[in-house]
């Protein structure tokens, strides 16, 4: 593991003890390693030390995973800093794993933050707003929402923060819109069902995401089951990609004359849009 070539003869030795500990660790993400201070001794002596390891791009190509997961411990650890340079080294680790392409645990990646997660809010919500990319939009928001699900004191901040990335809802992607409403709706956004009703009413969420409205008034408490039948959202979303259900039909998409409509009235096909 090479070592930043500023460090002193002593840094470089603490480095390297670090990277050999963290390597014996299990993967963090069997929550088996916690409370990093205590286990490696830390100090903020050693915050410079772990930045240096969460950027160090050789674990990509590593043949050990051991030296991958010693730089994640590395990131790890720092989400117990209350420190402006570990929250941004987070977020920098996270969002390199994703631009590799390494995304099939990066929702694991979110307990990261927890330890000082009100400390890092600020930080998760601002990169958040800043990216262009949905995957790693949708990480840095879910992350948000974690800590604003443990810390409750921010929970208003996180839910407008959520709302007013929701508000350009018609020019954005529905998928998008989607991912959106599911790292708010952990939050019982009660207070703001009329808008949730509205993205709804104008089709601007993928249902294959988080469902119909009726799913979402369950689950925040307002109703108590459904009143229409659970429809096909698969087919509901195909319906409107194709511009309606006659345009899904005329495609060859067979629908059963008691199967609920795709247009998401709650009828059943033969008394809606069957022809």
């Amino acid at each position: 593991m090479p070592m930043p070539a500023d460090f002193t003869a002593e840094q470089q030795q603490r480095y390297q003890a670090l990277f050999e500990q963290m390597r014996k660790f299990p993967t963090p993400f069997d929550r088996k390693t916690t409370d990093y201070h205590a286990k490696l001794g830390l100090t903020t002596a050693d915050l410079p030390l772990l930045l240096a390891l969460t950027r160090d791009e050789d674990y990509l190509e590593a043949e050990e995973p051991d030296d991958f997961f010693a730089t994640l411990h590395a990131a790890y650890a720092l989400g117990e800093y209350r420190d402006e340079a570990a929250s941004r080294a987070m977020i920098e680790w996270v969002l390199q794993d994703i631009a590799y392409g390494c995304d099939e645990s990066i929702y694991e990646y979110l307990d990261m933050f927890a330890p000082e997660g009100v400390f890092h809010l600020p930080f998760l919500l601002e990169a958040a707003q800043q990216q262009h990319d949905d995957d790693a939009r949708d990480v840095l928001i879910s992350a948000a929402s974690s800590v604003a699900q443990q810390h409750k004191e921010v929970r208003d901040e996180v839910v407008g923060v959520l709302l007013d990335m929701l508000k350009p809802y018609a020019t954005q992607e529905r998928f998008y819109n989607a991912l959106l409403l599911m790292s708010l709706l952990p939050l019982k956004p009660v207070e703001h069902v009329d808008f949730i009703r509205k993205l709804y009413a104008e089709k601007a969420v993928d249902m294959t995401a988080c469902g119909d409205i009726e799913d979402v008034e369950i689950y925040l408490g307002l109703r108590n089951k459904r009143t229409t039948p659970k429809p096909d959202y698969m087919l509901m979303d195909m319906a409107h990609e194709h511009g309606g259900v006659a345009e899904l039909v005329a495609g060859g998409v067979k629908i059963g004359r008691n199967d609920p409509c795709p247009c998401g009235s709650g009828k059943k096909y033969k008394k809606c849009c069957m022809p």
